[in-house]
């Protein structure tokens, strides 16, 4: 069983492919987790998914000016640290997933976050 973190947000696309893995992610037995911003919809949708969820600081890139592109890139290092803090208090050990087709999912393990000693990759 390995601890998972989804993420995603902003519109809500990124959200809908995620939740489209959580059955089989669970039939697996895999322990699943979201993390997304503190005030997205990706937070309702994921707790609608019966998710823990775990918000953390973001901010974006406005390409017309704004006062916020002063403060967002502030708040996407501190994001940054929480995220960072949340897996390691957790021990997560799958960093990114992606998936091939219905048949197989690549898993590439953070190897800083879970144990050296285990498998980098795996494909199911």
């Amino acid at each position: 069983m390995a601890k998972i973190v989804l993420t995603g947000g902003g519109t809500a696309g990124h959200v809908t492919a995620n939740l489209a893995l959580i059955p089989g992610l669970l039939e697996r037995k895999h322990q699943l987790f979201y993390m997304g911003s503190e005030k997205g919809i990706e937070k309702e949708l994921a707790e609608k998914a019966g998710l823990p969820y775990y918000g953390i600081a973001t901010g974006k890139f406005r390409r017309y000016f704004s006062l916020q592109n002063f403060t967002d890139p502030f708040k996407v290092i501190a994001g940054f640290f929480q995220a960072r803090k949340f897996l390691k208090k957790e021990k997560i050990n799958l960093e990114w997933m992606l998936e091939i087709d219905e048949h197989f999912t690549l898993i590439i393990f953070s190897e800083q976050l879970c144990n050296p000693h285990s498998p980098t990759a795996m494909l199911y």
